[in-house]
């Protein structure tokens, strides 16, 4: 399928619930995934990821990420480990804990799907399954917990969080973005001539250029009918 670039279209809750776990996790990265490592992700899995998940991985909550690993860049990795290690073929591993148990998602989804994660163990090959949504409000509480415990006012939350509309979650918008050109790259086109590449993107089999021509103005390209300057020389 060819994604494009834009607000990735989740329920009101599950963006209160990640806009909080960002705050509890002190996430500090711009939610945000590449487009184009995210096709390279669901070529290489033969997967199309549900926007719920989507919206998860381009929130980076450092909790997640750091605790099961659960981020675009590993998924590849993770999901052929669990393969290699007898997980169903039938699963994509999107998160792990300590490679014993896999968190996983069902392999033929669709983009609109509400994701339901398998917690997967090697051990005893059971299986537990629950929604995205239910995970997700788990970890956030337990992270309420654990700063209460470390709160004086152990029945006060942060102020953060407390109330919502203070905070105005619903400015938390996770988001599809191409990703930029490299500075200063420049091209050769056999019909266009010289140019500047303002963006490179995917569109599900070829690498597109967006490519600034002088003579001619902005065109959209194959990255293979043009040549780049270090190619020349």
């Amino acid at each position: 399928m060819v994604r494009s670039s834009g607000p990735i279209v989740i329920s009101d809750e599950l963006r209160k619930t990640l806009f909080e776990l960002r705050i509890l996790s002190c996430s500090v990265e711009n939610p945000e995934l590449d487009l184009m490592h995210l096709a390279n992700v669901e070529r290489s899995l033969k997967i199309t990821l549900p926007d719920d998940f989507l919206a998860v991985l381009a929130s980076h909550i450092e909790t997640i990420e750091s605790d099961y690993e659960m981020s675009l860049s590993r998924i590849v990795k993770i999901a052929k480990t669990a393969w290699q290690k007898g997980c169903p073929q039938k699963w994509v591993a999107v998160g792990h804990v300590d490679y014993q148990v896999f968190i996983c998602i069902t392999k033929h989804t669709q983009e609109k799907d509400q994701t339901i994660l398998h917690d997967y163990c090697l051990e005893d090959q059971s299986v537990q399954k629950f929604p995205l949504l239910t995970w997700l409000s788990e970890i956030r509480e337990n992270l309420y917990d654990h700063l209460l415990d470390r709160d004086f006012n152990r029945q006060q939350r942060p102020r953060a969080i407390a109330s919502p509309e203070e905070t105005n979650y619903l400015a938390f918008i996770p988001r599809l973005v191409e990703p930029p050109a490299p500075a200063r790259m420049r091209v050769v086109h056999p019909k266009f001539g010289e140019g500047e590449v303002l963006n490179i993107f995917d569109q599900g089999r070829a690498t597109k250029l967006k490519i600034d021509f002088p003579l001619v103005g902005t065109k959209v390209t194959s990255a293979r009918q043009v040549k780049f300057f270090d190619e020349l020389f």
